[in-house]
């Protein structure tokens, strides 16, 4: 849904460029030096991000045998509770339950834990790589005398646009890493 609003905003943007274009005849039009980049090509080709991507699939996968071990702990709860409250005894039936219950609980909750900490991270993630990409654009741009800038994936139709988006890719894994927050490891 985010992209989708970002893309309307950069579609208006758009068409505010080209309504300016029209307004202010063609002598504004040939002292514009239009580019473009590919956010996808980006993000698959820059060290950076993937380099974020796994750190966030590392945060999961080190989650990954906790939760397995108390999804095996239920099941066997679940297999004992099963004989009944006559096989077991009403005491022990009653215990078995509270256990089961308390088990749920606690993977449910790691669960979220690991939900909450996973979307903290992509945000923080997302939000220093956003920055640091439109740091990396607009240094590009300037140095290189570009009037704008638009996501290739925004434009309905370009001809001779210059791809910015290696020169972009390069700049954006040549800048500071990541920081990384408290849970980090």
């Amino acid at each position: 849904m985010k992209s989708r609003s970002y893309l309307t905003v950069i579609g208006c943007s758009l068409l505010g460029l080209i309504s300016a274009l029209l307004l202010t005849g063609p002598s504004m039009a040939a002292d514009l030096k239009l580019a473009q980049i590919s956010l996808p090509t980006l993000y698959k080709s820059s060290v950076r991000v993937r380099a974020a991507t796994e750190e966030l699939k590392a945060m999961q996968m080190e989650a990954a045998p906790r939760m397995n071990a108390l999804n095996e702990e239920i099941k066997k709860l679940e297999d004992e509770l099963k004989k009944g409250k006559d096989a077991l005894g009403e005491d022990q039936w009653k215990k078995l339950q509270a256990d089961f219950k308390a088990k749920v609980e606690e993977l449910q909750n790691e669960r979220q834990n690991l939900k909450v900490k996973a979307n903290f991270k992509q945000k923080s993630i997302q939000s220093v790589i956003k920055a640091q990409l439109e740091e990396a654009v607009a240094k590009i741009a300037k140095e290189e005398g570009f009037s704008a800038v638009f996501m290739k994936e925004a434009l309905v139709y370009s001809q001779g646009l210059v791809d910015l988006t290696e020169k972009v890719t390069k700049a954006l894994d040549a800048m500071p890493a990541l920081e990384k927050g408290p849970d980090a490891r």
